[in-house]
């Protein structure tokens, strides 16, 4: 009896390893892209409006709506980020890494390019040496 609760207790355990294996840090970095695309919407929005976009439970729902779209991005930035490796590894430590043996830049670059490609694109963004307009102020 003890050794069938000791090879049940060792598959659950090696299911629970391979999964997150499988998930990759890729995944992570996809999904704070795709909750961070969604706070921003929601703050876009409102909440009534949000909530009437995405249903009862909007901020899970919004999500895993945005979850592809992150994903994809994250490829294209690790590519990306491989090719420019491979280019000049050196230069790249330099350029992406922010720790003290500058080994974090892939995955400081790989973020980098997946904000950049899911960030809105500012329409109104001010031209050089203009200033931008002042914030409007909060209907009370």
């Amino acid at each position: 009896m003890k050794i069938r609760i000791t090879l049940l207790l060792a598959l659950v355990l090696s299911l629970l390893v391979t999964s997150q294996a499988v998930a990759g840090p890729g995944k992570h970095i996809a999904k704070r892209a795709a909750k961070a695309a969604c706070r921003a919407e929601l703050e876009s929005m409102g909440r009534q409006a949000f909530r009437a976009e995405y249903g009862r439970h909007a901020m899970r729902s919004c999500i895993r709506a945005h979850r592809a779209e992150a994903i994809e991005a994250v490829k294209n930035a690790a590519q990306e980020c491989r090719t420019e490796r491979e280019a000049d590894a050196e230069g790249f430590a330099e350029e992406y890494g922010t720790n003290w043996n500058k080994r974090n830049a892939f995955g400081k670059c790989v973020a980098q390019k997946v904000h950049e490609a899911l960030a809105p694109v500012d329409e109104e963004a001010p031209a050089d040496g203009e200033d931008p307009a002042p914030p409007a102020s909060p209907a009370p």
